[in-house]
């Protein structure tokens, strides 16, 4: 996946992503970092990335913002799996 703007734990709508029905907060799976989340037409996906290494997976939540499962496994950036996904968040 390129790099692209930092996500913030809420998708464009401003609802908290949610793990287990509770908001996830910053560092809460350390060392994964969110770095995009975009709205889908079912909720929302969320990428993220060991910022020190290539290791990415995307979260895929329901319109509430609650965890519902891993799009991908543990992937590195040239993942057929990540690049397929690329697009949802409007990458090249």
């Amino acid at each position: 996946m390129q790099k692209g703007r930092r996500a913030t734990l809420t998708g464009n709508s401003g609802r908290a992503l949610k793990y287990g029905g509770a908001p996830v907060v910053g560092g809460q799976f350390a060392p994964w970092a969110p770095i995009a989340a975009e709205q889908t037409a079912s909720g929302f996906d969320f990428a993220w990335k060991v910022p020190s290494g290539d290791a990415y997976t995307v979260w895929s939540t329901d319109a509430s913002g609650n965890y519902i499962t891993n799009l991908t496994g543990i992937v590195t950036g040239g993942s057929t799996a990540l690049e397929s996904l690329e697009t949802v968040f409007h990458r090249p």
